[in-house]
């Protein structure tokens, strides 16, 4: 806080407020660093970034599909349960390798399936895929007849489809 007498301030006030400013300055500087990636095929790294670049990174973003259509089946589907996926490729991001490459499988209405397999193999890309919280980079997959890129986020995503995650005893 600085006071002010009848001649105002002194240099020494002067260099006060002057090394004030410099250091809230510095702590500014210092938050506005983030961790963000350099580019799309580097690892994490310390990379300042100051707001104006993060809100162009975000902006930059691919943007995902809507949450509903148009030609959103009704609340009757799925009726029946039928599910195939048809050489269904996908990858997290553009610039890394496939992750399912060409899977293909029918389940029949009524069926009962497990997916089991070793840390890496891919069950999780399988659910990301099917609730469409990744994009599939080829292939589809086909519910009751409709294929779920024709269908909204929304629809596939809330409600309609559920799993059963771990059920052993």
């Amino acid at each position: 806080m600085l006071l002010l007498d009848d001649e105002g301030l002194s240099t020494n006030h002067y260099l006060i407020v002057f090394s004030n400013l410099v250091q809230l300055f510095a702590q500014v500087e210092q938050e506005m660093v983030s961790l963000l990636p350099t580019q799309s095929n580097m690892p994490l790294t310390r990379a300042p970034q100051n707001n104006v670049e993060r809100v162009q990174y975000y902006n930059d973003l691919e943007i995902e599909a809507d949450p509903t259509l148009p030609t959103d089946p009704g609340a009757e589907w799925p009726s029946k349960g039928q599910l195939s996926f048809e050489d269904v490729q996908l990858r997290y991001r553009p610039d890394l390798p496939l992750v399912l490459k060409g899977l293909t499988f029918d389940i029949n209405p009524g069926e009962k399936v497990g997916i089991i397999g070793r840390t890496g193999a891919g069950k999780s890309s399988i659910a990301q895929a099917l609730f469409r919280t990744v994009e599939l980079c080829g292939g589809r997959i086909v519910i009751d007849g409709r294929d779920l890129r024709g269908i909204g986020l929304d629809t596939v995503s809330y409600g309609r489809l559920e799993t059963i995650d771990r059920l052993l005893k």
